[in-house]
């Protein structure tokens, strides 16, 4: 069982996490040539998702598959470093 101080703690290293993980995404994008490549295919395949109106499982299908592509692209460029 948590005390209050120790739930205080923990919840200020889960926030420090999440910032921390956000940082390097931005960073990603921000330095990587790739990142900045795969940002504007997966705008252009999402704009074209609406216009062709997508059923909800090709969207979940859709952005499962980008995720899955930028997530793999940040774990290459972390292991290329």
């Amino acid at each position: 069982m948590l005390t209050n101080n120790s739930a205080s703690v923990y919840r200020q290293s889960l926030n420090k996490t999440f910032i921390n993980a956000l940082n390097g995404i931005q960073y990603f994008f921000k330095t990587e040539r790739n990142g900045k490549i795969q940002a504007a295919i997966s705008t252009f395949v999402l704009l074209a998702g609406f216009y062709l109106k997508l059923s909800a499982l090709e969207w979940i299908l859709v952005l499962l598959c980008i995720g899955a592509v930028l997530a793999l692209e940040m774990l290459n460029s972390a292991l290329e470093h």
